[in-house]
């Protein structure tokens, strides 16, 4: 299985609980969370470990407003029930040409 495989079998597994997800983030529209190619190390037999930073995003039409931390907590708390995240980091993240409030996810798989 690749990588892109993978992320795209994620993506159906967190909006199959509800929550908007995407590996294109020309279509993704917050709140929802981006996947990107992870990043890989062929330490395990047959396979490789990835280790997958996600962008989970709050909508803002500027910038972060009052119900931005809200959001982002149902966010990370939705997705932290569906991945084993070890990890998360309060980031800016330009999308489209917009800043949003967002964090940073982290898990790690063997693949």
């Amino acid at each position: 299985m690749t990588p892109l495989q993978r992320a795209q079998e994620l993506v159906q597994k967190l909006e199959a609980q509800g929550i908007r997800a995407s590996t294109d983030p020309a279509v993704l529209s917050p709140p929802g969370v981006l996947f990107s190619p992870p990043n890989l190390a062929w330490d395990v037999a047959c396979g490789y470990t990835a280790s997958w930073q996600l962008v989970a995003l709050a909508p803002a039409a500027l910038t972060a407003d009052r119900t931005s931390w809200q959001t982002l907590d149902e966010l990370v708390e939705a997705v932290a029930g569906v991945l084993d995240l070890t990890d998360g980091t309060l980031i800016s993240y330009v999308l489209n040409g917009t800043s949003y409030p967002a964090y940073l996810l982290t898990f790690t798989e063997a693949l």
